[in-house]
């Protein structure tokens, strides 16, 4: 008999604390202290991936992880898109490619480079049209024998099969199915009931189709297969749901998000070719009417949809041998005076709060408080009452500029030493709300309120000169970065926006946008891996959301949703502060970012 080393080329290890790198990945080892036999094993999760170009919900997909293409879907302006955008793993781009006709609803199958769309709601009704995709233009192809809406599709571009939908006129429901040639759709065997908004998985012979809404309207947790003929009973879903993704193949499928009973479900099943398992991972954002993409149970990929509102957000399901720790928010120290609009600077355990704003007298501020990861002490204050000013830096060197005096928008500018606050050279334009990044002899001043809400400037530690401005005019908006690299996050424009622009030194960018649009925010980090959290949307939010130089993915929120609130504007995305704010103006959290950890499995003899 082969012994476990011949058969893995690795030894059974007489370990005292569990292995942390990648290696222990297949490694069996007897841990002494806990005396167990354990191992590291893979399980399946959802990460954040590139953000659509724009929020889209019942829109379509195709293609794998690495290779996706999204067309049609709904956003409100302007209502039905023909848009088309292709996915490379990390990032969507528009190959500048438009549907025959904008609508929303439909259905799709094949790859990247060939795919088809077919059906659909367009204006003025439901449609029966096709289109071939060849990777640079779609042109128009044989109709669907049966126009209908919220259809199920899968197969290639040349052996694709439509199912279910809803048509015009009564019953509105539909059990229809249809094979596609390429050129010429033909009629298949029949769903064994009328099925609108079913997930979908497969090829044209060996297809699956699970969920969506039967004839009632009532919700099923159906799965039907098909052989290229007729369908027969799959094992059920475990979460009944309509309007949900789907991945894979008909013996290793995925069903992910949906409209469950009451709302959007987040919840991820794997099928094995007859049942069904509810899997540990989730999707980070719940939602429904999203497109899918992807060739298995455990690599898949959705995008858009709907939930509380409609999303650009894309994540990636993968197999991982990690578990990571999710990120934290925690209360730290309260400041000794509560304020909000305040301005801030340095990192989690050295940070600079100054200046703000309180609704009582006396109203503006000129207080400065130091925070050493537990405590807020009172230190000197600056020459002038100040709120609503740009603020970065480091805690013993930090910059405060512009903001507004207690009557009106002032140019002035103030550096910190550690001890005492001295005045500089002024902006150029008087503005408040004001966003900033860099260090006291180095930074970047953008937007701000005053019309026309798009100046720059660059501080060289004594001088602000005008530079480029930005491209979308917006003040109350955050900034992080550094003078040459930095980022302009979101604002009011005088409506508060999600867009985001990028520095490089001489020109403004726009970048990916924000998942929630919002004003009033702080941020920290770098432009390649920047944290942003808090704002008004215009309600107070708590959202969290991390950027790596594209997109931005959800984390988890503040504890306590609050805008106008000061932050650790040098700290780094994963140690970021937030302090003071409405409605909870001296409390500090602090925030942890997500630790990788990897997926250790006890092992037993059942």
């Amino acid at each position: 008999m082969s012994t476990y080393k011949e058969l893995i080329g690795k030894p059974i290890k007489y370990l005292s604390s569990d292995p942390t790198d990648a290696g222990a990945e297949g490694q069996i080892w007897y841990n002494s202290t806990s005396g167990t036999f354990k191992s590291v094993v893979g399980t399946p999760a959802w990460i954040s991936g590139g953000n659509l170009p724009t929020a889209l919900s019942a829109t379509s997909g195709t293609g794998d992880t690495n290779a996706a293409l999204n067309f049609g879907g709904l956003n409100p302006t302007p209502a039905n898109v023909d848009t088309t955008y292709a996915y490379d793993g990390s990032t969507w781009a528009s190959p500048g490619a438009t549907l025959s006709l904008a609508r929303r609803s439909l259905g799709g199958a094949g790859t990247q480079t060939a795919a088809v769309a077919f059906g659909g709601v367009a204006a003025p009704g439901i449609t029966a049209v096709t289109d071939n995709y060849n990777g640079t233009v779609w042109t128009a192809s044989g109709s669907l024998s049966t126009a209908r809406r919220d259809i199920g599709g899968a197969g290639t571009q040349i052996a694709a099969i439509a199912f279910g939908g809803e048509v015009p006129g009564s019953p509105s429901f539909s059990a229809a199915v249809e094979e596609y040639n390429g050129t010429a759709w033909t009629s298949g065997g029949s769903l064994p009931a009328a099925t609108k908004n079913p997930g979908s998985a497969g090829t044209l012979t060996a297809g699956l189709a699970f969920g969506g809404v039967i004839t009632g309207p009532a919700k099923t947790n159906v799965t039907s297969e098909y052989n290229g003929t007729s369908w027969s009973p799959g094992g059920n879903l475990n979460t009944t749901r309509s309007e949900l993704g789907g991945s894979g193949i008909q013996t290793a499928a995925a069903a992910f998000g949906g409209e469950a009973a009451p709302g959007a479900s987040s919840a991820t099943e794997s099928y094995d070719g007859s049942s069904w398992t509810t899997a540990s991972a989730s999707l980070a954002t719940a939602r429904y009417g999203g497109g899918g993409a992807g060739d298995s149970n455990i690599s898949a990929l959705y995008f858009g949809g709907f939930g509380t509102a409609r999303y650009a957000a894309t994540e990636e399901l993968s197999y991982t041998i990690y578990s990571p720790i999710a990120a934290t928010w925690a209360s730290g120290g309260n400041m000794g005076t509560g304020r909000r609009q305040l301005a801030g600077a340095g990192i989690q355990t050295a940070a600079l709060g100054f200046g703000g704003y309180n609704p009582s007298p006396p109203f503006s501020y000129n207080l400065t408080e130091e925070y050493d990861g537990s405590v807020w002490t009172s230190q000197n204050t600056m020459p002038s009452t100040i709120r609503g000013a740009g603020g970065c830096g480091i805690q013993t060197a930090a910059l405060g500029f512009g903001g507004n005096s207690g009557t009106s928008p002032t140019n002035i500018t103030m550096e910190y030493d550690g001890t005492n606050w001295t005045t500089s050279g002024t902006l150029n334009t008087s503005r408040q709300g004001i966003g900033g990044f860099g260090i006291q002899t180095a930074a970047i001043a953008s937007g701000g309120e005053v019309s026309p809400y798009q100046a720059a400037e660059s501080y060289n530690g004594s001088v602000w000169t005008s530079i480029t401005s930005l491209s979308t005019a917006r003040y109350n908006n955050a900034g992080a970065g550094i003078q040459t690299a930095g980022i302009s996050i979101g604002g009011e424009s005088p409506g508060v926006i999600s867009s985001v622009e990028s520095w490089n030194g001489s020109a403004w960018t726009a970048t990916g946008s924000l998942n929630t649009a919002r004003a009033a925010l702080a941020a920290s980090g770098t432009e390649p891996a920047a944290l942003a959290f808090g704002g008004y949307t215009p309600a107070a939010s708590g959202a969290t959301e991390s950027f790596n130089g594209s997109s931005w993915s959800t984390s988890t929120s503040l504890s306590v949703a609050r805008s106008y609130i000061g932050g650790g504007t040098a700290s780094p995305n994963t140690a970021s502060l937030a302090f003071g704010g409405s409605p909870t103006p001296n409390a500090t959290e602090e925030f942890t970012g997500e630790i990788p950890a990897l997926n250790y499995k006890t092992l037993t003899s059942s």
